[in-house]
């Protein structure tokens, strides 16, 4: 039979504690270095690609009543790259590319110039016509993220829509 006497019970209790306060330390290491810990910052890079890429897509969607009832960025972009062989008008007198240039303009200044963003941004095709219109207001020096680039077939070619925000 075995006997207890309270100084061993006291020892015993104590051995207790150490080992409670020991897994309670530990416990706390290892929340701080697992639960509390920052998540890991997203690239920058990857954020301005990203940004650059919705930012055109959301662009192009957009509705304008500009030149012609119910048309898109999109459609207004590409008949900026047929009208450039026919000269066509829009209603207000503009041509197709001088009123895209003007929505955009104004698009651009309202959103990434107001947030701060640098940028580059080119409406060109890859036929014989060139480039319609171009906007940068990155430094010389900066780093330009992935582009967003978005091809619009056209009747006259292919209009490529490209955004890169630089850093």
């Amino acid at each position: 039979m075995l006997k207890f006497t309270h100084k061993k019970a006291q020892m015993e209790l104590m051995g207790l504690a150490i080992v409670v306060l020991l897994i309670a330390v530990g416990m706390f290491f290892a929340m701080k270095y697992t639960l509390f810990q920052k998540p890991p910052e997203i690239k920058n890079p990857y954020m301005q690609s990203e940004l650059a890429t919705t930012f055109v897509n959301t662009l192009l969607l957009a509705s304008t009543d500009e030149c012609k009832a119910y048309t898109t960025m999109k459609d207004l972009l590409g008949d900026c790259a047929a009208q450039e062989l026919a000269r066509q008008k829009c209603s207000l007198g503009q041509t197709y590319c001088d009123a895209s240039d003007e929505i955009v303009d104004t698009i651009l200044k309202d959103t990434l110039t107001e947030w701060g963003k640098s940028y580059t941004f080119e409406v060109y095709s890859d036929g014989q016509v060139g480039n319609y219109f171009a906007k940068d207001t990155c430094a010389p020096n900066a780093e330009r993220g992935k582009a967003g680039l978005f091809p619009i077939p056209a009747r006259h070619g292919t209009v490529n829509v490209k955004l890169s925000i630089c850093s």
